[in-house]
């Protein structure tokens, strides 16, 4: 089970800030626990350097939209890095040579800490 939480600060003029509670072994997905022990999510929604873009975010965009989204990131079919650099650069290179040592790592890392 997935534990995902959204920080909605200046929301809808302001993209909301979203994180995981579980490690998650994805490129747009930090590796690391952060404070409080969360981890990052990058996606276009996401990225304060696309605010305002047709890709980022917007006030016309719902927290749908983000919803689905973040769940396409955790959809093996959909695990495309949306940029050169991810947050977790390791994982970024094995799913661009290896997918599947990549697809069996996150599945493993799923059983593992999202049970």
């Amino acid at each position: 089970r997935f534990k995902l939480e959204l920080k909605l600060n200046g929301y809808p003029f302001s993209q909301p800030f979203a994180r995981f509670h579980n490690l998650i072994w994805h490129p747009n997905i930090s590796p690391n626990m952060g404070s409080g022990n969360y981890t990052n999510i990058c996606n276009s929604m996401t990225d304060s350097r696309l605010q305002g873009t047709p890709e980022g975010w917007n006030p016309g965009k719902s927290l749908v939209q983000l919803i689905q989204a973040i769940r396409s990131l955790l959809n093996f079919t959909c695990v495309i890095p949306e940029h050169d650099v991810g947050l977790n650069n390791e994982a970024m290179r094995q799913w661009r040579r290896e997918k599947v040592a990549f697809k069996r790592k996150a599945q493993e890392w799923v059983k593992k800490y999202a049970p």
